[in-house]
């Protein structure tokens, strides 16, 4: 299980680029929180990123990557 706080502690100073794409399945269902109630916001705010919840599937991370959302 991953919790903002553990995506938060392992990218905290660390080049990402410009967008960090996360699994929905990260998510709770139909919601923006992760497990410990953090929002996909807050990652943002922290991170100093957009960050972008994709589905658990390859060709959606795919598409995300190459823009064709």
């Amino acid at each position: 299980l991953l919790t903002g706080a553990d995506i938060v502690s392992q990218l905290s100073g660390k080049e990402l680029g410009d967008v960090l794409l996360i699994s929905r399945s990260t998510l709770k269902a139909g919601e923006d929180l992760l497990l410990d109630d953090y929002t996909v916001g807050d990652l943002e705010k922290q991170l100093n990123i957009k960050v972008c919840a994709v589905e658990n599937n390859g060709g959606e991370f795919i598409r995300s990557i190459i823009g064709l959302e």
